[in-house]
């Protein structure tokens, strides 16, 4: 995956605010990421690996599914849920 600079992402902002898609204008500060946390191994794949948590089943497996739908160039090959 290409990495984005802050150039690549307002420029992209931009565009979507010139779209006409969204009612108001995008408000959002772009800043450089210092730090990344990795989650604890628990929490690593957790709706691929916590299929029938509640939330995982009422919530997340939806937005998950319309998300790999919108964007399948941003998952992971074999990170597709079925």
């Amino acid at each position: 995956m290409k990495r984005r600079t802050p150039l690549d992402i307002e420029n992209y902002i931009k565009q979507l605010n010139e779209s006409g898609r969204y009612k108001d204008p995008i408000a959002v500060q772009v800043l450089p990421l210092n730090k990344f946390y990795t989650a604890e191994d628990y929490h690593q794949e957790y709706v691929k690996n916590h299929p029938d948590e509640p939330y995982v089943k009422n919530v997340c497996t939806k937005e998950v599914k319309e998300f790999q739908k919108k964007f399948p160039q941003l998952i992971k090959a074999d990170h597709f849920l079925e």
